[in-house]
């Protein structure tokens, strides 16, 4: 007795439940077509007026947004590389001369302290050399991977004490809101959207690109300017390093040396594009012109 209720019971919720399913799903019957339209008209007006708005914003927003970006970019872009040509080709001779002047100097006393090692290699024709080995270890790191998945069972159970008489008109009148503010907070989206993100655009555009115009200028100054004055520093200590060494050697074997009259041939900056500085190298600007000015020791 207790399976058959329970057979009867299954057999009548499937077919409740899937004639609920062809109601919520089927077309919406003549007779309630006008409760549907009415409420479909309501839900549509108070969609587009929230999607409207929402549109708005959301164009303002994203107008700003794109065209203070859009203008700065323009702007920067069309600043630095100029900013950064003019100050390279200022400060890279002065680099360059403070270069030569402590290139010189540190390659004459080095020089000098070497000569009686060299003098002591050439006296006894032995020359060692030293080497240096290295070896490079990697460290493999394998990761133990476990898959497992746990399903619970789940039981659903179906209670029914009464069926209840369903309001017809108030549903498809529901219905009919639900989907009238759906399409119309859809439409009055775009609609709010198109008509602010333009508006912003623009205004945003002009205010970005006054702001680029000034920063590309600035930071093509200060990148150029530290660009040129490393890289003229750099060339001129190299070679003038060199000479000095030579000469201090000459004067600690033989009492007398000779040193080149200091010049520099150098023109203007290549038209290559100038490295844009990224985003980490903004706060590391003193760090690198400090490093730039350590004592370089040259190794045998």
């Amino acid at each position: 007795m207790l399976r058959l209720r329970l057979a009867v019971l299954l057999r009548v919720s499937a077919v409740c439940g899937a004639l609920f399913c062809h109601i919520a799903t089927a077309d919406v019957p003549e007779l309630y077509q006008p409760n549907y339209d009415q409420g479909y008209e309501k839900g549509y007006s108070f969609g587009y007026k929230s999607g409207f708005d929402d549109g708005k914003m959301r164009g303002t927003n994203e107008g700003k947004e794109n065209g203070r970006t859009d203008g700065f970019n323009t702007g920067w872009n069309e600043t630095y590389q100029p900013a950064f040509d003019r100050a390279y080709d200022v400060t890279f001779p002065i680099g360059h001369a403070k270069g030569w002047e402590a290139g010189i100097v540190e390659g004459f006393q080095e020089g000098f302290d070497w000569a009686p090692v060299i003098a002591s290699q050439f006296a006894n024709s032995n020359s060692s050399w030293s080497g240096y080995s290295g070896s490079i270890s990697g460290v493999m790191v394998y990761g133990n991977w476990n898959w497992g998945s746990t399903l619970d069972s789940a039981d659903y159970s179906v209670w029914r004490d009464h069926i209840v008489e369903i309001d017809w008109e108030k549903h498809y009148y529901d219905q009919g809101y639900t989907d009238g503010n759906g399409v119309g907070f859809s439409i009055g989206s775009d609609k709010g959207y198109q008509l602010a993100y333009p508006v912003a655009y623009a205004a945003a555009y002009t205010v970005g690109y006054k702001n680029g115009l000034h920063s590309g200028t600035e930071d093509g100054f200060r990148y150029g300017g530290q660009q040129g004055h490393d890289d003229g520093w750099s060339l001129g200590y190299d070679s003038a390093f060199d000479y000095g060494f030579y000469a201090g050697l000459d004067y600690h074997l033989f009492g007398e040396y000779y040193l080149p009259e200091y010049h520099l041939e150098y023109s203007r900056r290549s038209t290559s594009t100038a490295p844009i500085p990224e985003p980490a190298c903004l706060m590391l600007v003193g760090l690198a012109s400090a490093c730039g000015l350590l004592r370089r020791i040259r190794r045998s």
